[in-house]
């Protein structure tokens, strides 16, 4: 079956170049949930990574990543030290995505050369020997009342704020800025349609971290009525069944509307001027964007997709231009 499902995909994706990925690798540690992983290939591909690691007792079993696991180099090391050494022997620089004290912050940070990013538990972090042996640790803005992320929500910023610095060659001092939390509080996520509550859960989760002004939700349900909102994630939260009464919604707020899709007017993410008090709007994950938003798009940008896949999760997507323009606005004001 798997052989199977490995040509079926050949066919439809054509054969890959390995020899053209990239530079970095996911290292994911000891995952605790199968769907955590599928998103994470699926990123690793977008990017064209060099492998994903896995590390820790548990082996992954090949299901949930749309055929990622066919598109990305994937090894299975047990212990943290076996795992340091085969880094070094690859001349891997080793990066660990963590806030403590040695953390420099994601938008301040050079990355070294060959980085290989380490993810920890969902629940316990990195593991210390892995942490010890850093060249560097960064540490993601988080503004909200959650701190913490998703892992592969978290492996997606990260990846995407290293192909930017290193496609512009950036050289950027890292230093702490003082953060205006008024001016993180400019814009919203418009969540269309979603169909599976972990993908809503998620995108509250860092509409949280970057102090969003708020989280639209449109369609027939009410993910509030269905539990999957809460007061714990600290973010307001307004269900509107129409796509056309939200976007007079998002107008007489003063919002700007910035679809997130791919399509012939469509700016590269790297690429893209934010405008003011930007609404966020992203597509269902199966049927995309209302056109009713596309219409009424002020901007629609795309995020590079690098390797065979040509989509990434829709609650990733949302984190990657949430950071990014965070991170424009910091350079901008600062």
């Amino acid at each position: 079956m798997e052989r199977k499902n490995r040509e079926k995909f050949s066919k439809r994706t054509g054969p890959l170049d390995l020899g053209s990925r990239s530079d970095f690798c996911f290292v994911a540690q000891s995952f605790q949930k199968n769907q955590s992983i599928g998103p994470l290939l699926r990123c690793a591909d977008a990017g064209m990574a060099r492998e994903v690691i896995i590390l820790g007792r548990k082996g992954w079993k090949k299901r949930g990543a749309v055929g990622g696991t066919y598109c990305v180099p994937y090894r299975h090391i047990h212990n943290p030290r076996d795992a340091i050494s085969y880094l070094r022997d690859s001349d891997m620089s080793i990066v660990a995505v963590e806030k403590n004290d040695r953390s420099t912050s994601l938008f301040h940070c050079a990355y070294p050369p060959k980085p290989a990013f380490v993810f920890g538990d969902e629940t316990y972090g990195v593991y210390q020997s892995l942490f010890d042996a850093a060249d560097l640790a960064v540490a993601i803005p988080m503004y909200g009342t959650i701190q913490s992320l998703n892992v592969s929500i978290s492996a997606a910023i990260v990846m995407y704020d290293y192909l930017q610095k290193r496609n512009r060659d950036l050289q950027i001092k890292a230093v702490d800025v003082p953060i205006d939390l008024d001016l993180r509080s400019d814009f919203c996520l418009v969540a269309q349609s979603f169909q599976k509550e972990h993908n809503i859960d998620t995108v509250l989760r860092y509409a949280n971290a970057g102090m969003a002004r708020e989280v639209v939700a449109v369609g027939r349900r009410d993910w509030y009525e269905r539990g999957a909102v809460n007061d714990a994630y600290g973010v307001p939260y307004k269900h509107i069944r129409h796509p056309n009464d939200a976007i007079d919604y998002l107008r007489s707020n003063g919002m700007s509307i910035v679809v997130i899709e791919k399509n012939e007017s469509s700016k590269n993410l790297f690429d893209c001027v934010y405008p003011s008090k930007s609404a966020f709007v992203l597509g269902n994950e199966v049927y995309g964007v209302y056109p009713a938003f596309l219409d009424a798009a002020d901007l629609v940008v795309e995020i590079p997709m690098y390797g065979a896949l040509r989509s990434l999760n829709v609650s990733v997507t949302g984190a990657v231009v949430m950071y990014d323009y965070l991170q424009k606005r910091d350079k901008r004001d600062n």
